[in-house]
């Protein structure tokens, strides 16, 4: 049987490809949704934290943007593209892990993956990362302990924390990951305390004048440093310990505690290690683009650290170096899932485009400012240099793909 033929084929169902969807299909464009996921949303769905006065519910968000697609909107859930060959003239043949599926335009949202974040005993029953104890809580309401430490501060780890705190763990800290080649990709220690400052937007109220003055200030940090209490100090609810790394994981058959080493304000060891008890171990070692399949699509890439890694090429409008093939999401750089549903609306309006409708100018207008708007009021940047490399990003993109 030949595959079934669509106007358009969105992989990944999460804020970026929802979006996507609900232009094309209330443009009256046959859609195809794909996700290796049960159901729609992608990480979205599990996000919650607080920000100031305002929350930030991800399950509402996925909510609002299964409701918006129109009817007819066609899914294959729990599958996966295993490879996209084609042309835009011929169609677009994605080959599923069941059958396949014909498109004549494909956007890539495939979102961001984990990066893995292995530290001595990270193979025991009790060590998860930071998603996946968020997912736990979410999708199931089970917390993974009582008494928890997390490795690593970043973004996601932060949100963790507060939805965790809210479920009933007792107790919670947040230490620095240990010197390791598994962790030099998270830069030394005052590199990631000067990270940190970074996210001021983020921080209690208290906190973020003193964040954007040290933000870097090496001199002034390292004072800072010196005067920051060994048991650190309280973020929502949290213990933030700046000044511990965790060693290594201790247990039997589970966890039951965690190595520390204390550091001074250099950010080297000082004094002997000791343990401290833990049920349970979450990694924070940050997110990366998931972009295996632009790859195998052969899209032009470009690497950015600020943006997590590899990530294509694209025209303004989101269309990659192969006609027909859209990007959009965290494929394009691990921002917060507001700028993801902007690309994916963007995108949205770039492929009714290529595909032959009529895009009235304010639509365009507002898509791109919507996009500038989600950007300008972000809360923080999950890489460090993330706004250079966008616009290094931007620059490459337009000289090899095109404005």
């Amino acid at each position: 049987m030949s595959p079934k033929r669509f106007d358009a084929v969105v992989v990944g169902a999460g804020p970026a490809g929802l979006a996507a969807a609900g232009v094309l299909s209330r443009a009256g464009y046959a859609v195809l949704v794909v996700d290796e996921a049960p159901v729609p949303g992608g990480r979205l769905w599990a996000q919650w934290h607080r920000l100031g006065s305002t929350v930030w519910d991800g399950a509402h968000e996925v909510d609002r943007l299964v409701s918006a697609l129109a009817p007819g909107v066609q899914w294959r859930l729990s599958t996966s593209v295993e490879a996209i060959a084609g042309s835009a003239a011929e169609g677009f043949q994605v080959d599923l892990a069941r059958g396949g599926a014909v498109g004549r335009a494909v956007l890539l949202a495939t979102g961001a993956a984990e990066v893995p974040l292995p530290i001595p005993g990270w193979t025991l029953p009790g060590v998860l990362a930071v998603g996946a104890a968020q997912t736990l809580w979410k999708g199931w309401h089970i917390p993974p302990g009582r008494r928890g430490i997390i490795v690593g501060t970043n973004p996601l780890g932060f949100a963790v924390a507060q939805e965790l705190l809210g479920a009933g763990v007792e107790s919670l800290a947040i230490v620095m990951p240990p010197p390791s080649m598994a962790t030099a990709h998270l830069g030394s220690l005052p590199q990631q305390w000067d990270r940190l400052f970074e996210l001021a937007a983020g921080a209690p109220r208290w906190a973020q004048p003193v964040a954007r003055l040290l933000h870097g200030r090496a001199g002034w940090q390292r004072m800072a440093m010196r005067l920051y209490p060994p048991g650190g100090l309280a973020v929502s609810g949290a213990r933030l310990q700046l000044r511990r790394q965790a060693l290594a994981v201790e247990g039997g058959d589970c966890v039951e505690a965690v190595t520390l080493q204390s550091v001074d304000a250099a950010g080297l060891p000082a004094g002997a290690p000791w343990t401290e008890p833990a049920d349970f171990v979450l990694l924070a070692g940050g997110l990366r683009p998931l972009g295996e399949l632009t790859a195998q699509a052969g899209v032009q890439r470009g690497h950015y650290d600020g943006l997590g890694g590899e990530v294509p090429l694209v025209t303004a409008r989101l269309a990659t170096s192969r006609a027909g093939l859209f990007a959009a999401g965290n494929v394009l750089g691990v921002e917060s899932a507001r700028v993801a549903i902007a690309q994916g609306r963007l995108a949205g309006w770039g492929m009714v485009a290529h595909l032959g409708g009529s895009v009235p100018a304010d639509r365009w207008r507002e898509a791109e400012g919507a996009l500038e708007l989600a950007r300008r009021d972000a809360p923080f940047a999950f890489q460090p240099g993330l706004g250079a490399a966008r616009l290094r990003h931007r620059a490459d993109s337009e000289r090899e793909v095109g404005p």
